[in-house]
């Protein structure tokens, strides 16, 4: 799907319609059906465990967006510059697209200077997570930038940190490994971590969206990684399906 900036009529309610980046890349995830994309003024917390793809997506997604608004995201990260750069190089997004931050504060004055289309901050903090939802809030509405902050998860597979942190964010996303998927008439296989081989490789992730305020939340989308980064995967329908539904096959 190409790449275009969308806005929706809301309501017959007079009042203004949310603008939205729409990327191509899992844009249902942060809205509906109707109305997909990451709104503008939003603020997502974006959870997976290390290795499960969270930074190969974001740079995709700073790709696209680029491709949007020719504006660069911001990347913050504890990897070095040179280390997120490459990545993005393998994945082939265009080095004006990223813009890679490293202990520089993020307020006010630095997004008017930088005018980014938007902001990853996946320096994996451990506290102080509802302060900066609040914080990145303020700055998202003022300034129509969205935010995306990368967070661990728990053993437990939730968010780490208090339940309130899941209620201030817009959109609770979250990517994880998965063995095997079945067919759309089962559920995603996500086996217990003794059941993995040691230093097996799973090509399958699955983004997972629990909240979305400005959508339906409750949806998954399914992706294979590979060379070039994450590739969107269908999930097979079960076998007689076709028949079923529209009798012969073509």
């Amino acid at each position: 799907m190409s790449a275009q900036v969308q806005t929706h009529k809301a309501s017959k309610a007079k009042r203004k319609p949310l603008k939205r980046y729409v990327t191509g890349l899992a844009d249902r995830s942060f809205g509906t059906e109707a109305t997909p994309g990451i709104v503008t003024t939003s603020v997502t917390l974006f959870g997976g465990e290390p290795g499960t793809g969270k930074s190969t997506f974001f740079l995709q997604l700073l790709q696209a967006i680029y491709a949007l608004t020719e504006r660069p995201g911001v990347f913050v990260s504890d990897e070095s510059e040179a280390q997120v750069r490459d990545r993005a190089a393998r994945l082939g997004v265009d080095a004006r697209a990223v813009l890679v931050l490293k202990g520089e504060q993020i307020d006010r004055e630095m997004l008017k200077r930088l005018k980014p289309s938007v902001i990853f901050d996946d320096r994996g903090r451990r506290t102080g997570l509802l302060d900066l939802i609040h914080r990145y809030r303020m700055l998202a509405q003022a300034e129509k930038t969205p935010f995306f902050i990368g967070w661990q998860m728990t053993k437990s597979e939730d968010f780490a940190g208090d339940v309130e942190c899941q209620h201030a964010a817009d959109t609770l996303l979250r990517m994880f490994l998965a063995c095997e998927i079945q067919s759309a008439d089962k559920r995603v296989h996500h086996p217990p971590r003794h059941r993995r081989e040691q230093g097996a490789v799973s090509r399958f992730r699955v983004l997972s969206c629990l909240k979305a305020r400005f959508g339906d939340g409750d949806s998954e989308s399914y992706w294979l990684m590979g060379k070039n980064g994450l590739v969107p995967w269908q999930v097979p329908k079960p076998e007689g399906s076709a028949r079923k539904a529209g009798g012969k096959r073509a």
